[in-house]
């Protein structure tokens, strides 16, 4: 009897010794998966969910662009971290001036000492495309409304998908110009 409860002992000892060596190893890769002195700030926001008539009735603009560059990180009056992202216009749909340039506003960023995230929403990176729904001060209405463009094809959530195109449960994509066409289309009838 008791071998049996020596054997259930050292069964039990043996488990806590592997879970606190897998802890240790998770606690370490993350740890190492940071940047070296920096904290990262990850905030939650509520976004407001966008079909494609929405976000181009909402938006103050609309701009199919590519990055060009970022600025260093600023923090607004409200605490808020946000970038300056220079875009070099492609073509635009809605509103702003139609210069080569413009900037758009991104929320996050990084510091010396920080680096500021928000849940659910990506940076844009350098060199690539996507079509923006704006509001007036030059931000996404919300992640949704921050299109990637990838060889010619638009990738976008379902609600913000022309009415009759197919849709699949996730996501899916469309051709840029008949995308941009389609806005133009729905634009023209306001």
């Amino acid at each position: 009897m008791k071998a049996k409860i020596r054997g259930k002992n050292y069964i039990l000892l043996g488990c806590m010794i592997i879970v606190v060596l897998l802890s240790t190893i998770v606690a370490n890769i993350y740890h190492e998966s940071q940047p070296a002195g920096k904290q990262i700030v990850e905030g939650h926001a509520v976004w407001q969910k966008y079909d494609l008539d929405a976000a181009t009735n909402d938006a103050a603009s609309i701009v199919h662009g590519r990055v060009v560059e970022k600025s260093e990180t600023f923090i607004n009056e409200y605490d808020e971290p946000y970038r300056n992202v220079t875009i070099e216009v492609i073509n635009t749909l809605k509103g702003t001036d139609s210069s080569e340039m413009f900037t758009y506003v991104e929320m996050g960023g990084e510091t010396d000492t920080h680096i500021y995230k928000t849940e659910g929403f990506e940076d844009v990176k350098a060199d690539e495309e996507y079509i923006l729904f704006l509001n007036k001060h030059g931000a996404i209405l919300s992640p949704s409304t921050r299109l990637p463009v990838n060889n010619g094809v638009v990738s976008a959530e379902n609600e913000m998908l022309p009415e009759g195109q197919s849709r699949n449960a996730n996501a899916t994509t469309m051709d840029i110009n008949e995308y941009v066409e389609s806005i133009k289309n729905q634009l023209s009838t306001k």
